[in-house]
């Protein structure tokens, strides 16, 4: 079903009796609902949106594991490191607790007598 504007005044029935019901007291004050605009200028204007110029870059950590880097090629701030500086640390610090784990288990040699 197809809803279409309606520009034309809410039809209100007098009634016979002298007491109106307040809806029609209120519907006839109503005044008439204006048309909507075919065009309305806040519908066909563009939407603001900031532009960016923006640089990707993919480096190396000193682990050689791969990050990204993107930056504002106009004042070279970094918007964003993917993964960030904090979780390549992390991932730093669990590889360094693995490999002396490592180094500690090669040390021990099973014998059997």
């Amino acid at each position: 079903m197809k809803i279409q504007p309606d520009s034309s005044p809410v039809p209100v029935e007098t009634p016979t009796a002298p007491a109106r019901s307040a809806a029609a007291k209120e519907a006839q004050a109503r005044p008439a609902r204006p048309a909507p605009e075919p065009h309305a200028p806040h519908a066909s204007a563009p939407v603001a949106s900031p532009v960016h110029d923006v640089s990707f870059n993919v480096n190396r950590d000193g682990d050689g594991r791969i990050f990204y880097v993107v930056t504002n090629a106009n004042t070279g701030q970094v918007i964003r490191e993917v993964p960030s500086e904090e979780v390549r640390k992390v991932a730093h610090g669990i590889a360094e607790i693995l490999k002396q784990a490592q180094s500690q288990k090669q040390g021990k040699l099973d014998t059997k007598a």
